[in-house]
């Protein structure tokens, strides 16, 4: 009852932006504020189809319309008790565009709310403009990469990619190395997905890449090159048509890093310290292409190809106290290719049909190489390791949208996945100057199937909305390895509930939960015994169950105008059938596998802030707390404490970057990960309006140490990694587009209000 009065209090005023060429314009702002005292009262952004609805309560409001490249527009509005205004169409005359800088009054913040995801979006950060997304998405808050590249958030690593919405067959790393961050228009964050997505991985994380919706023809080109042999040029070419949509592109990059390491280990048999360099470098290249076609104004076809090479080396070169040397190596890598196929049905003004075909496969052949030799460098111990076999996965899906009324909207679908992959091992000793073969050709064959069914329902009452949804998934696993094979089934429900609450126009609350699922990798089920080096192996555990997680958030933004924004947002996880990558003793090895290790609980804060006090200065800062436990036999507590900062002057297109990170102590699997704290310094230079020189300086003053302590039941192990220094890059970035210049008219079509829009 409280939210059915709470919604006849409130107004409604919509409408259409459109330009003088009757095209709509995508992303104007509209602001309305109150008379007479002109306090800001509500406002949002145009969606797609250049449609606009703002809430207000009843009175008299000044609307302001504004896009960039446009003459601003003012319209008076009077709003009653649950009443619609509509404004119909609103056009806003072109203007000359200067070179010089255009000021908007309003902007999105770079962290939003958009009803279950949390937008990011770089604006014109510099340190993040110039390089990866990989590298800007350190200066995310909640989002941690580790000298490893590994990307956490909400302090785990079982992270779901998407890219435009599509998964692919790249590891998250090795994708997000690629994507230059110029050309990503947002990142969705998804840490409590809803039925409709997937409930593989405790977090999706969805890069959409920029589009241009507009008429004409845009390239862009940009070429990179860094200390320590880290180089790479990537670009591509568009064509915008009123029916036709096509891009083609291709990269080829180099990114390596070097790091001087230092690692003591000792057992009751053995202790050893070896200290040395350790290199890791991967070198992806390949095409990309994308077509969409619009048969109709309610029919689409979409798609997308990608075709190309990857591989990724890592070696190790270090000298023991015993005066020994060690010398290994690891090359893997081969071919990768996805297909996406995809139609969209819109039929009887607020249905949707959507279906898609995916198909993606991934090379891995692998070449491990290991000496170990004496201080009068004979070889006294060697193998080598020689694995190939690919990977795939075949995804089909349904997905059906009825928006049966403004708020009201119902989806459900279908999604069936298929993944599998072949692998043959064969290792080889070093005896009498050459390696031979040792013990048979080893093979295994992995294949999981999943089935998933799922229905939702969203409404918004006033300024709460609200989403309920169900999934329920079928999943069958099947390890075959010789003679040998490990099953396992499961049929698993996995609901979710979102709710949010705007106060008004700059405070939001929202409220969420859901049931999420991890399956392990097909390498950590494999049961083949692997050498690692003369004193270390790794061995799969077939009996290995999915983890299962509980996920509870909740939310607050609140934004202060153009001065800026804040937030906080807390949560809570327990996985059940934790999996730990664990070390032990054995004999005279060190051997590490995967367990199910109890569970564990995972609860933390974020809070992050936005001020922009003068024209020519943004300070930007995060604190992320989390206490992590684990429950086995006992309690393992660790408590992480994560802030960043960046301090950036500059106006327009010329700016200054210093930013810094701060990573307290962590748990890792079996010990500790010691403090640790970079800066970073960020240049951006424009040498005309299509082309910029962006200079980074990474760890300038050098104090970027991962410092690890493993300890077990007769073992112990410490290590530390020393990125080498100095890390250095620069970057040429070419932008052009010729939109403006061909935009034509084009025949008005219907448009529909249906549609949500974010407000801010």
């Amino acid at each position: 009852m409280f939210l059915l009065v709470l919604s006849q209090l409130t107004g409604t005023v919509k409408g259409y932006v459109y330009g003088e060429d009757r095209s709509p314009l995508i992303g104007a702002v509209v602001i309305a504020y109150t008379l007479p005292d002109t306090q800001k009262a509500g406002g949002t952004y145009t969606d797609l189809k250049g449609y606009f609805e703002v809430t207000l309560k009843p009175g008299d409001y000044l609307l302001k319309v504004d896009f960039v490249g446009h003459e601003e527009k003012s319209l008076k509005v009077s709003v009653k008790a649950d009443e619609v205004v509509d404004l119909g169409r609103i056009v806003l005359k072109q203007m000359a565009i200067e070179v010089q800088e255009v000021e908007v009054e309003a902007q999105a913040p770079k962290v939003t709310y958009e009803g279950e995801k949390k937008v990011i979006r770089f604006a014109d950060e510099i340190t993040s403009k110039g390089s990866s997304t990989l590298d800007a998405l350190k200066n995310v808050p909640g989002v941690t990469v580790d000298n490893n590249d590994n990307v956490r958030i909400r302090n785990t690593s079982n992270i779901t990619l998407l890219i435009n919405g599509k998964p692919t067959v790249m590891q998250i790393s090795e994708a997000l190395r690629q994507i230059p961050a110029s050309s990503v228009e947002r990142i969705e964050i998804i840490t409590n997905p809803g039925a409709k997505y997937e409930a593989e991985g405790r977090v999706i994380m969805n890069i959409v890449l920029k589009k241009h919706h507009d008429e004409g023809t845009a390239a862009s080109l940009m070429g990179r090159i860094g200390t320590f042999n880290n180089y790479g040029v990537s670009g591509s070419i568009g064509i915008n048509t009123r029916r036709l949509k096509f891009t083609i592109g291709g990269n080829y990059f180099v990114f390596a890093r070097y790091m001087d390491s230092r690692t003591s280990t000792s057992t009751p048999s053995f202790e050893f310290t070896s200290e040395g360099v350790r290199f890791y470098r991967m070198k992806p290249y390949g095409v990309r292409s994308s077509l969409e076609y619009r048969i109709t104004d309610n029919d689409v076809l979409t798609f997308e190809g990608n075709f190309g090479f990857w591989n990724f080396a890592m070696g190790w070169n270090g000298k023991y106290d015993s005066g020994r040397e060690t010398d290994a190596s690891v090359d893997i890598g081969g071919k990768r290719l996805s297909v996406f196929a995809g139609y969209t049905r819109n039929f009887l003004r607020n249905h949707t049909l959507d279906v898609s075909i995916y198909y993606g496969m991934r090379g891995g052949n692998e070449n491990t190489v290991n000496y170990m030799r004496d201080a009068d460098g004979n070889v006294v111990y060697g193998f080598k390791r020689i694995s190939s076999g690919p990977s795939g996965r075949w995804r089909g899906k349904v997905d059906y949208t009825w928006q049966y009324s403004k708020h009201r909207k119902i989806e459900a679908g279908y999604q069936g996945d298929l993944w599998n992959s072949y692998d043959t091992t064969r290792y080889y000793t070093y005896s009498s100057g050459n390696f031979v073969q040792d013990g048979p050709t080893l093979t295994s064959r992995y294949r999981r199937t999943t089935h998933a069914g799922y229905f939702s329902y969203s409404n918004r009452l006033g300024n709460f909305s609200y989403s309920l949804g169900l999934r329920v998934e079928r999943t069958e696993r099947a390890t075959y390895v010789e003679d040998s094979v490990y099953t396992f089934t499961s049929t698993d429900p996995f609901p979710s509930v979102h709710l949010s609450y705007n106060l008004n126009v700059s405070n939001q609350i929202s409220l969420s939960y859901s049931r999420r699922v991890w399956h392990p990798r097909h390498w950590m089920i494999n049961p083949f015994m692997r050498v690692i080096d003369e004193f270390t192996r790794q061995k799969g555990n077939p009996d290995l169950k999915p983890e299962y997680t509980h996920s509870f958030e909740a939310s607050y933004q609140r934004i202060f105008g153009r001065r800026g924004y804040a937030g906080i947002e807390a949560f809570y996880k327990r996985t059940d059938n934790n999996i730990e990558y664990i070390p032990t003793y054995e004999g005279t090895n060190v051997l590490y596998t995967w367990l199910n290790a109890g569970y564990t609980t995972s609860s933390g804060i974020e809070v992050y802030a936005n001020y922009h006090p003068w024209k020519l200065l943004t300070l930007n800062l995060s604190l992320d707390v989390y206490d992590h436990r684990v429950y086995l036999d006992s309690v393992t507590r660790s408590l992480t404490y994560d802030a960043k900062g960046s301090v950036t002057f500059g106006r327009g297109p010329i700016g200054l970057q210093l930013s810094g990170k701060y990573s307290g102590p962590r748990y890792v699997p079996g010990g500790v990960q010691r403090a640790m704290y970079t800066f970073d310094l960020g240049l951006r230079v424009p040498l005309s309006r299509s082309i910029f020189v962006i200079a980074q300086f990474n760890d300038f003053l050098g104090t970027g140490v991962r410092e690890v302590e493993i300890t077990g039941e007769d073992f112990r192990q410490v290590s530390s990694h020393r990125r080498k220094w100095p890390s250095l890059s620069l970057m040429v970035m070419y932008d052009y587009n010729n939109f403006r210049r061909f935009r034509k008219p084009t025949k008005e079509r219907e448009t529909s209000p249906e549609e949500e829009v974010p407000q801010f």
